[in-house]
């Protein structure tokens, strides 16, 4: 593995969020996504499911929890990623947290950009510095 790119990463949502998954888990299978998230959908032409099965939001909440106490194992690898300042889907607080405590990973905010960051208005930036990363992890890695 030469490198590591990371696009909003989901190392945790907010506490109200978290407690609500938790809750709801018990009561219902399935929640809506809304119509706000499913304009943006459709405004983007993108695919998605219209319904979040509960467990498995509590299964992403669990492994998001665990990649983060577990990313110092991977100090050795170059790793960047990025999170759109307008973030909602999973905690901004946390991404800003993970990129304290690891400073040997490189953090990229996208000041006019959510969630789906290859859609949003700061792709072009994201796709660049993606490009220059990928260039500078194949450099380095190749022989001489």
């Amino acid at each position: 593995l030469r490198g590591l790119i990371l696009m909003a990463p989901a190392f945790g949502v907010s506490l109200k969020k978290t407690i609500g998954v938790h809750t709801l888990q018990h009561f219902h299978k399935l929640r809506s996504k809304g119509t706000r998230a499913a304009d943006y959908f459709l405004d983007n032409r993108l695919v998605s499911y219209i319904q979040t099965p509960l467990n498995r939001a509590v299964d992403v909440l669990r492994l998001g929890n665990e990649a983060v106490r577990r990313l110092p194992e991977l100090h050795e690898i170059p790793t960047l990623y990025f999170a759109g300042d307008l973030e909602s889907t999973v905690s901004l607080k946390k991404l800003h947290r993970v990129a304290q405590a690891n400073p040997w990973m490189r953090f990229v905010r996208l000041p006019r950009s959510r969630h789906i960051l290859t859609v949003e208005p700061d792709r072009e930036l994201m796709f660049e510095t993606t490009i220059k990363f990928v260039e500078e992890c194949v450099g380095k890695s190749s022989p001489p």
